[in-house]
Parts: structure tokens; C-alpha cells; sequence
């Protein structure tokens, strides 16, 4: 049976018909009457049957409304639907101004609800919980305090007021508060202090036990407040929408018995945070797991801030909102901790170390409008790892203390202007510190390089010893700017699309002694270093191993620029080792045509090239030429560059155990060092001079690059060239191994030691000769090359030549073998030598052609004409041995060079046909014979063999057997080339 309760307006009287007790419903009233929630009210008390329901229409029903009957439910119209949900029907509301809705009874639900502390009606005089009257749904003992279980679901309950509550819990174990939306309509313009927000949930006197706040929508000043307990409880706040604007989440300790994981805060979202606000916070000590809630239980913030000791532990027992509210909890000493997000200005008035958790691509500082995005008050500060806007004509960091050390690193900070003035005259810097700076490892850059500027220290000896490193500056007028600093460290740092200078070194503050810039790129600037000294001197000013490209486009002044301006430049600037954006070395005061330099300013030795690896230096001798210096690698070995000379590079390769660090190569017109005055017996190419910085007495390989043309204009023949070695008051040919790449020769021999080398030709016959034996292979490399050459050593052949239809790249082994393989056919005529060329897969089977230099010696003690000389190929495929169509290309009194067309790669041989017979021997054959019957059968081969094997690093380089095929007994004594 339904009982509908009405107010009669005329009479103002409440009528009840059909009334049960088991069954209340109370309609919609006159909103524009007092006290009208006395219709509910009269539902409730007549409600008396266990587990009733009083069902309230939509409707304001101003007035307070008590629950003292155990087991009631009191419904909205809006009963299961959340109370942020979009779906909410007209509200029923209940508005008072003192305790809106009290729960003094147990086994209570209080569904679908709108309550507002707000109203006109209630109980001024009466006190809830903590002498607070102001609440909105209180739950404790009134006339009791024996009873539990409440549950307050799907409601709206607003606290606008200033210190009202929207629920109170006093002492009441399980309670529930669920799907409900609290709202302060004004949280978010207001900024009052944090005793006057209102709460969402709050507990008072002893925290009750099994206290659960889940999925609930907190859009107030401060969130959830839990009283200190008087023994363990549990708690669960889980699952909550916290937009709050002081703090999400409190929880009071004191003294209780509260320990670490007695409250479950998990799968929370937090959002909002006004200025220097909580989201978490364990008012004492040890109330809460900070990291847990922060990283383990699900919950998100919208951006998080931890204070935390120098072992990176938790030292407050909070999560803040904002880094001010970090800071303003931190002790000297200790780091305030970012997690990603997007943040407020800060000023730091403390010791502290400001760091995000995640870099700067996660983390972000945004000004606040006209005022530096981070102002610093402190002598020791540190910043790291943030992206840091400026706000529009305003400094990004700022600091205007005299002494300390500001710490800027793993930063992206960014200059913002439009006049390109600050509120106090200046021009706006991204780091601007009247004290030491240490700026390291930060992306800076400006919106207009005509306004917005990079780093300052305006301290002068306050800023000795500033260190900036592994920067990269762009965009901004000036990228950094000392003055009277000394003993700073500009290194590894890049510049570029910088206005005016890169660096600028003023004295006008105090003298400057000492100041290092070293390693950095600095390219496309008006002017890489202004040294400008002003009013005060400049000394011991060292600028090294730097790269300027493009660094002198200010009108007047050069890439490194020394002026004299009421100072002196007392010392002459040390500028050497740099490379100045051309191989000819510095222009203006230098030699080149790279960035100009001024007086005062000693260049030399400069690099020859962007990489860095070599020096153009100047050496005593007179005669040596081009000379760089280059620095001994890690495997040992260093090549140093000769721009501009007929020596294109020299490597030189030490043994294990060298203390050599750097190499010296120069080439001469004449003889070097102690080799002075003594000329080679042959035609000599170039000289060199090569020397290391340590005495070096082991082996050394040496490798020279040189020009073809160098070796014919001196008349060495390419196949003929070796490098010599001045050793023991003698010339000496060293064993050189020799390869061809377009129009260089690549020579490579090992020496004993170091000392003065010339290229030249070998001579006829050449010192260490052999006895037909000895070391008769080699291999090259091809880049993409279509012809490579090998020189050998066996007794016939001096040099094998392959040149392929296609460029290929990969190992190409040449190398004299022991014979054609066991099932080959034997050829026509005298083998004298076989030799195997193997290219790359991708050309082994294509047409080429073999050329051969061989000794002329060798033939004409056989008795034999170039002409009697045949090419011939062991084609595996058919188990046949190929005769090549052989020209003599040259011949000369000491070799012959042939070539031949070939259908592929595989082993060679060099055959000499038979010859025909003398008088003599045709008189002494019988009648009988004729020339058809006749089959003259080819001479036995007598062979000599000597087999050594080897193991190489290089590819294509196995096994070394070397047979020299003999012609004849003065074939087997002819002295050949080892």
C-alpha cells in the first residue's frame, strides 16, 4: 500500500492518508515554505517498521531530517544512479544549514539524493562532531552511539560554504560512502587557506573501523580527512575522482596504533591541486606508503611531487600538487622529486635539488605571467631534467645571488619574447645568475634570436669557475655572455643560428686569468669568440679542438676576435688545434680561407679536416712540406692526411707494446733527419718524414698512398714502386706489397723502426733476393673498383693485374700456386707458372681480362721470345684448360707485360710453345718421319716446391703454397725478387 504525505499551503499542516508504517512515500512540496523537509521528517518517524523505505519525489525540501529508526532506507528519485552521472533525473533536495541529514541509527542507506549544507533550516545550536555545524550528512551518536552499518550512495551532496563538511563520521564502524559527488562550485576561484576549504569525508574523534570511500567524485576544496585512531583499523578509499584543490587524501597518525598499509589508497585519480597543495599526506609520520601509492596501487595523478633525503627515500610523508608545495616541505639538503606533468612557477628560497623523475620531454614548468618560470634565493641550487617556458620578456631561470652555485642540467628550456625587455631593463635569458653556473648537458633555444638570449653571469668573480658542457644553443642573440668570470670551462657544447656571438668574454666587471673553451661546434653565428677586454685585462685564454664553420658573418669581426677596449689582451690568445671550416687553415690573420681571425691570436697547428684527426704543424727541416700530426688509435695504428700533396696518406701501424700517441708525417723535397745529404741509387718518387712523440724501436707497418701520376712524373713504374727505408747510414727497399685504385698507388712495407722513408723504384736487382722461393701471394680490397692490381714475388711473375665488365667490392686474392689442379688436362707447351685469381661471387664467372708484368730475364735465359708465350685457363666446369688470345703489351729490358681476354676467374698458367726443331736435329731425324706423323710430345716439367702455410686476419689470405715452375737448369738459377 502506497501513503502519500503533502503540505497544505493554506494551512500549512501536513495530511497523511492511507498511511502504513511499512510503507511511507513522500511527494513534492512548496519549495518557496520553511521548513518543508518536515514532510520527510514525519515520513521517517512514522516509518517504524524494520527495513522501511520512505521514497522522497523530486522537489527542495529546506529543513533538517533525522534517522533514529534502525534499518531505514530513504530514497531520492534518482535512487542507483551516480551522483556524477549524466542521466540524474529532477532532484529531490534536502537543504539546511545545520546537519542536513543526521544518521543516528544503524543499518541506514541514504540513496539518490541531492543534500546541500547550505540551507535555511537546521539546528544553529547544535554541534556535529568537532564544534562544526556546519555538515551536510553527519553520522556519530546523537542519542546513541551503539549501532553501524550506513551506506550513502548515489547522492549529490554540496558543501559551498567555507568549513562545512559533506559528511561527518564520528566513531561509526562500517560506513560506506559510494557513487557519491561532492561539490564546492567555487573550489576552483577560490584561494582561501586550507583551515577554511570545505571537505568532502571527514572522520572526528577516533577514525572508525572498515571505513570504505570507493568510486566517489570529489570536485572540493580538500577531499577526504582521516582522524587519528585509537587502535588498528582498516580503511579503503578506492576508486575516487579526486579534483580537489588543497588535498585529495589526509590521514592523521599521532600516536595511535595506525601502521603502514591499514589504509588502502588505490585507483585513485587525482586532479586539480590549487598553489602549494596536497594530494596525499600523512599528517605524522609513518601514516602511509608514499612510494606505493604513488607507483604500486593504481592510482593517477594528473602530476605528483615527493620530497625525499639524500638516499632518494621518502622524507614527508605527502604527495603534493605542485613543486611549490615540494619545496615549501623540504629541508636543506634533501631533492624535491617531479613526476611527469605540467607545473607552475616556483621560487626556491632553500638548498634543495629540483628533479623530474622522467626528463624533460615529461615534465614541464610553464611561467607565470611576468615573472622568471624558476627564481632562485638560495646559494645552492640544482635543476634537472625539465622543459622550462619562459614567460614573454621575462628570464627562465633567474637567479640574483652573489655567491653559490646554480646547477642547470638535462634541461629544454626555451626563451619567450616580444620586446626583448624585462620589467627591469635587461634582456631576457634563459639561465641568468649573478653567481657560479654550472650549466650542463640542456637544449636551449630562443623564439627570435634578435631578443631572446642564452646564458649570462653577471657576478664577475662570484661566477669564477662556471662550467658549461654538452649544450646545445640556438636560435638567441648571444649564446653565452661572462663577465669578469675566470677559470671558465666552455666545453663540448654545440652552437648554432646564433645572431652575434657564441661566446662573449667581457673583463668589464674584474680582470679575467684564465678561460677555457675547447671541443665545441660553433657554426652559422656572427662571431664564434668575442673576446672584448673591457676596462679590466684578459690573460691564459685557451681556445682548442673546436669547429668553426660559418662563424664569422658579423660584419667586422672574425670567427675568434681579440679587442683591446680600455683592457689588454696581455697574453697571446692560444687558438690552436682547431678547425676553422677549410683544409688552408683560418683567414684574416691565417693563411685560408676559412673563419677569419684577429691579432693576438696564434692559430697554428690548425686541422686539415671537419673530423678533427689531423693537424697541419710546422717541423725545423726546412725541406719538409705539408707535415700533420695525427693521433695513435686504439688498435694502434694512425693515418695522417697530406692535404694538397702528391702523398695522399700515410698509415703507420705499431707493434703491441708501443707508447707511442701521435704520429708525425711530412713530406719533403729531400732526405730528412739523419738521412740528410744521402741520395738513393734510383729513381725516388717523394721523400717522407715520419716521426712519433715516444722513441719507437719495434717493427712498424708502414702503408703510403701517393699519386700515379707522382710515380710516373718521377719515372717509377707503378709495378716497379717500393718504399726505402734510411737505416744504419744506408738506403734500404724494403718488401713492398703494392695495389692500384684509380689514380692512386697504395705501397705497404714494415720497417724496423722510424725514421726516413723515401717512394722510389726498385732497383734491377733488388736487395734480400731469393732462390726462386718465398712469399708469392697477396690480396686487395675493391670499393667498387672494376680494375685491382697485386704485386708478387715468385720467380717468373712480378705483378698480377685483374680488370672485371662490372665495379665490385669485396676481397680479390691473387697469389701464385703449385700447379693446375690434379684433374686437369696437362696444356700445350712448357708451363712455367700458374697463379690463381679469386674475386668476389658476383664477377667470378663474368668475362675480364689477366695481365701480367714478368721477369724479361726469365724468358730470355729460356731461350724463349715474348712472342712463344701463351695464357691459358683451367675452366672447372668442363675439366679444360683454355688457351687465352696473349698480347704483349710492352716489353722492356727487365719485364714484359701481358694481358688476355678471359670468360672467367679461376687458376692461370703461363706456358711457353714448343719450339721448332734446329738443322742439326731435322738432318739427324731418319727419313721415314714426316711432319703429319709427327707428335711431339710437351718436355717433362721439373718442379721445385716450397709450402708454407700461414694464418692471416685477412679475408682471403688461407693457406700460402708457392711452386715455381723451372724452365731448364738457367731457369732454376736465376736469381728472383723475394
Amino acid at each position: 500500500m502506497n501513503v502519500t504525505f503533502g503540505v497544505n499551503t493554506t494551512s500549512e499542516t501536513i495530511n497523511k492518508t492511507n498511511a502504513t508504517a511499512s510503507d511511507v512515500a513522500v511527494g513534492s512540496v512548496d519549495s518557496n515554505l520553511d521548513n518543508t523537509a518536515k514532510a520527510i521528517q514525519f515520513a521517517v518517524d512514522n516509518a517504524t517498521a524494520e527495513n522501511s523505505t520512505v521514497r522522497v519525489g523530486p522537489g527542495t525540501y529546506n529543513g533538517s531530517v533525522r534517522i533514529g529508526t534502525d534499518g531505514l532506507t530513504l530514497k531520492g528519485p534518482n535512487d542507483g544512479v551516480g551522483g556524477d552521472s549524466a542521466n540524474r533525473g529532477d532532484e529531490a533536495t534536502i537543504k539546511a544549514y545545520a546537519g542536513t541529514i543526521v544518521v543516528n541509527a544503524g543499518n541506514t542507506s541514504i540513496n539518490g539524493l541531492e543534500i546541500d549544507a547550505a540551507g535555511s533550516g537546521g539546528d544553529d545550536n547544535q554541534e556535529f562532531g568537532d564544534d562544526s555545524d556546519d555538515v551536510a550528512v553527519f553520522v556519530g551518536g546523537m542519542e546513541r552511539t551503539d549501532f553501524s552499518n550506513v551506506t550513502l550512495s548515489n547522492n549529490q551532496i554540496d558543501a559551498t560554504d567555507s568549513s562545512t563538511s559533506g559528511v561527518v563520521i564520528e566513531e561509526i564502524d562500517n560506513v560506506t560512502v559510494k557513487h557519491n559527488r561532492f561539490s564546492d562550485s567555487d573550489f576552483i576561484s577560490r584561494s582561501p587557506g586550507p583551515s577554511t576549504l570545505p571537505i568532502g569525508v571527514r572522520t572526528v574523534k577516533s577514525a572508525p573501523d572498515n571505513l570504505k570511500i570507493t568510486e566517489n567524485t570529489f570536485d572540493i576544496g580538500r577531499g577526504v580527512e582521516i582522524s587519528t585512531p585509537t587502535e588498528r583499523i582498516s580503511i579503503e578509499i578506492t576508486g575516487n575522482d579526486f579534483n580537489v584543490y588543497e588535498h585529495g587524501v589526509g590521514i592523521q597518525n599521532g600516536q595511535s596504533e595506525l601502521q603502514v598499509g591499514d589504509v588502502d589508497i588505490s585507483k585513485n585519480t587525482f586532479t586539480g591541486g590549487g598553489a602549494a597543495q596536497r594530494y596525499v599526506t600523512g599528517f605524522s609520520p609513518n601514516a602511509l606508503d608514499i612510494d606505493a601509492i604513488l607507483n604500486d596501487q593504481g592510482n593517477t595523478f594528473d602530476r605528483a611531487v615527493t620530497v625525499r633525503d639524500s638516499s632518494g627515500d621518502i622524507a614527508v610523508d605527502a604527495i603534493y600538487s605542485t613543486i611549490q608545495g615540494g619545496v615549501g616541505a623540504a629541508s636543506s639538503g634533501q631533492t624535491v622529486s617531479v613526476e611527469p606533468g605540467t607545473y607552475e612557477s616556483v621560487s626556491i628560497p632553500k638548498n634543495v635539488t629540483l628533479a623530474s623523475t622522467n626528463g624533460a620531454d615529461a615534465t614541464t614548468i610553464n611561467a607565470s605571467s611576468d615573472s622568471p618560470t624558476v627564481e632562485v634565493i638560495s646559494d645552492k641550487i640544482s635543476i634537472d631534467g625539465f622543459t622550462l617556458n619562459g614567460s614573454v620578456d621575462n628570464d627562465v631561470i633567474e637567479s640574483e645571488l652573489g655567491s653559490g652555485v646554480l646547477n642547470v642540467t638535462n634541461n629544454t628550456i626555451r626563451v619567450n619574447t616580444d620586446t626583448g625587455t624585462t620589467p627591469d631593463g635587461e634582456s631576457p635569458y634563459a639561465v641568468d645568475s649573478s653567481s657560479r653556473i654550472t650549466v650542463l648537458n640542456n637544449t636551449i633555444t630562443g623564439d627570435d634570436k634578435s631578443t631572446a638570449y642564452g646564458l649570462t653571469t653577471r657576478g664577475g668573480s662570484a661566477s669564477d669557475d662556471s662550467e658549461i658542457r654538452d649544450n646545445d644553443i640556438s636560435s638567441v642573440g648571444t649564446g653565452l655572455q661572462t663577465r669578469g668570470a675566470s677559470g671558465v670551462a666552455v666545453t663540448g657544447n654545440t652552437f648554432t643560428d646564433i645572431s652575434a656571438s657564441a661566446v662573449f668574454v667581457t673583463s668589464a666587471n674584474a680582470e679575467v686569468t684564465a678561460y677555457n673553451i675547447s671541443n665545441n661546434d660553433i657554426s652559422d653565428v656572427g662571431n664564434a669568440v668575442d673576446l672584448n677586454a673591457n676596462s679590466n685585462d684578459i690573460s691564459g685564454v685557451e681556445i682548442n679542438d673546436n669547429k668553426f664553420v660559418n662563424a664569422d658573418q658579423l660584419d667586422g669581426f672574425g670567427a675568434v676576435e681579440a679587442r683591446e677596449n680600455g683592457g689588454s689582451i696581455t697574453e697571446t690568445v692560444d687558438a690552436t688545434s682547431n678547425w676553422w671550416g677549410a683544409p688552408s687553415g683560418p683567414s684574416g690573420q691565417g693563411p685560408g680561407s676559412g673563419g677569419a681571425v684577429s691579432a693576438n691570436v696564434d692559430f697554428k697547428p690548425f686541422y686539415l679536416d671537419a673530423a678533427k684527426q689531423t693537424l697541419r704543424v710546422e717541423v725545423s727541416d726546412q725541406s719538409v712540406t705539408n707535415a700533420s700530426r695525427v693521433s695513435v688509435g686504439g688498435d694502434g695504428s694512425a693515418t695522417a692526411t697530406v692535404s694538397g700533396s702528391e702523398v695522399q696518406s700515410t698509415t703507420v701501424t705499431f707493434s703491441s707494446g708501443s707508447v707511442a700517441n701521435s704520429v708525425t708525417v711530412g713530406e719533403a723535397s729531400a732526405p730528412t733527419g739523419n738521412a740528410q745529404g744521402s741520395e738513393p741509387d734510383t729513381d725516388v718518387a717523394t721523400f717522407l718524414d715520419i716521426s712519433a712523440d715516444q722513441e719507437v724501436d719495434t717493427s712498424v707497418d708502414i702503408s703510403v698512398t701517393v699519386k700515379s701520376s707522382t710515380l710516373s712524373n718521377a719515372g717509377v713504374a707503378t709495378e716497379n714502386a717500393v718504399i726505402l727505408h734510411y737505416v744504419d747510414g744506408a738506403w734500404t727497399e724494403l718488401e713492398t706489397k703494392s695495389s692500384t685504385n684509380g689514380g692512386t698507388v697504395t705501397l705497404t712495407a714494415t720497417a724496423s723502426s722510424l725514421s726516413p722513408f723515401a717512394v722510389g723504384a726498385a732497383k734491377a736487382e733488388p736487395s734480400g733476393g731469393g732462390d726462386g722461393g718465398g712469399s708469392n701471394f697477396g690480396g686487395v680490397f675493391a670499393a667498387g673498383d672494376r680494375s685491382v692490381s697485386q704485386r708478387v714475388y715468385s720467380g717468373l711473375i712480378e705483378e698480377i693485374r685483374a680488370e672485371f665488365t662490372e665495379p665490385t667490392t669485396g676481397a680479390v686474392t691473387m697469389q701464385t700456386v703449385d700447379g693446375f689442379p690434379t684433374a686437369a688436362p696437362t696444356p700445350d707447351g712448357q708451363v712455367v707458372s700458374t697463379f690463381e685469381i679469386t674475386p668476389p661471387d658476383d664477377v667470378a664467372n663474368d668475362p675480364g681480362t689477366v695481365g701480367l708484368t714478368i721477369s724479361r730475364s726469365a724468358i730470355d735465359n729460356a731461350n724463349a721470345d715474348p712472342s712463344d708465350i701463351q695464357l691459358v685457363r683451367y675452366d672447372d666446369s668442363s675439366n679444360s684448360i683454355d688457351e687465352l688470345a696473349t698480347n704483349v703489351v710492352s716489353e722492356s729490358g727487365e719485364t714484359i707485360v701481358l694481358s688476355a681476354e678471359t670468360s672467367g676467374f679461376s687458376t692461370f698458367g703461363v706456358v711457353i710453345a714448343d719450339q721448332q726443331p734446329t738443322e742439326t736435329e731435322t738432318s739427324e731425324s731418319t727419313e721415314t718421319e714426316t711432319a703429319e706423323s709427327t707428335e711431339t710430345e710437351p718436355s717433362e716439367q721439373t718442379q721445385t716446391s716450397a709450402s708454407t702455410t700461414t694464418e692471416e686476419d685477412n679475408p682471403g689470405f688461407g693457406v700460402l703454397v708457392t711452386v715455381v715452375g723451372l724452365l731448364g737448369a738457367a731457369l732454376i738459377a736465376h736469381r728472383i725478387r723475394s
